[in-house]
């Protein structure tokens, strides 16, 4: 067998630190297309919510009725976003892709956690049990007219 030559292994640790620094390149800007596509998704939450707001206010007695969730699940259909809303104790009282009243307490989950502790706004990416995927999550406490925080 033919030694290496000086050009050979010359090449060959080319070939090897291009390589290299070609999968950095790459996961680099995997990571950061991420992480802007996340808070791309962050914002365009926080807006549907802000919006989403005013509505569940002006239409609280309503919470629970047939009506309100045909609404919310229009909503979460022209959206692209499930809606679920619970009240202070985790309890699930209306969804807009599931029957609430088959739906488990909501109290022990992160993003809800996170939002009652804080009174504000929890983001929190997390693996869905239902679907098997990470998914982004915010919760957002609302205090309505009535005092009554859902």
């Amino acid at each position: 067998m033919k030694p290496f030559t000086l050009f050979s292994k010359l090449f060959l640790a080319q070939t090897i630190l291009v390589l290299l620094a070609t999968m950095i390149v790459a996961y680099l800007g995997r990571t950061g297309l991420e992480q802007v596509s996340f808070e791309g998704t962050e914002h365009s939450l926080e807006e549907q919510i802000f919006l989403f707001e005013d509505s569940i206010r002006s239409q609280a007695h309503e919470i629970g009725s047939k009506e309100f969730e045909a609404r919310l699940t229009a909503l979460g259909r022209n959206s692209g976003n499930r809606f679920t809303i619970i009240d202070e104790s985790g309890k699930v009282l209306a969804d807009s892709d599931v029957d609430s009243t088959l739906m488990d307490d909501h109290s022990g989950r992160p993003e809800i956690k996170k939002a009652m502790a804080t009174k504000g706004s929890a983001i929190v990416v997390r693996r869905s049990a239902t679907l098997g995927a990470s998914l982004m999550y915010l919760a957002r406490p609302l205090v309505l007219d009535s005092g009554r925080t859902i």
